[in-house]
């Protein structure tokens, strides 16, 4: 399977909890800078970057604009604090919180919102889904993104185990 790039864009769109930082240990997961690094060096078929973003349930639903901020400055901090905010600046077209558009993973509102804020109307097929989650692979899915679990059942084609794993298998989507 190859992406489909219209606009000429590719978003690798990563959970955050679960896939690149441990729940518990709220440490990053093993080998989640280099494969960030790796994917951010990457380029589709007409020499274009890739785009990583994030999409994370936190903060609170129905929120004052006064209280998703201070959770945007809460995550932001937690992402400078693990060493990858850099990675997905600029922060306000790169990071997608559920608090900032009143729904949680895996509702359709909170994808669409997440790639418009990179450019408008970019289609699904264009982009690259991780999370640990199985229903949100399966919403991810149905979108019509490509879907890649992480430490998942196994049972989708493009499951991986660790997250090193990543990179031989977007090159091979890019192809």
């Amino acid at each position: 399977m190859t992406l489909l790039k219209e606009n000429n864009l590719i978003i690798v769109l990563f959970d955050l909890g679960g896939t690149l930082v441990d729940q518990d240990s709220l440490t990053l997961i093993e080998d989640a800078e280099k494969t960030l690094s790796a994917i951010r060096e990457m380029r589709d078929s007409e020499g274009k970057p890739l785009v990583l973003a994030l999409i994370s349930d936190y903060g609170k639903l129905n929120a004052t604009s006064k209280e998703i901020e201070h959770s945007q400055n809460q995550y932001y901090d937690m992402l400078r604090g693990l060493g990858i905010l850099t990675f997905f600046e600029p922060r306000d077209q790169r990071v997608t919180l559920s608090t900032e558009v009143n729904v949680e993973k895996p509702d359709e509102k909170i994808f669409r919102s997440a790639i418009n804020k990179i450019l408008e109307n970019i289609p699904y097929k264009n982009v690259i889904y991780i999370t640990e989650l199985e229903d949100h692979i399966i919403a991810a899915d149905k979108l019509g993104m490509i879907a890649i679990q992480f430490q998942g059942s196994g049972r989708f084609h493009r499951k991986i185990n660790k997250l090193i794993d990543l990179i031989p298998l977007i090159s091979q989507l890019l192809r």
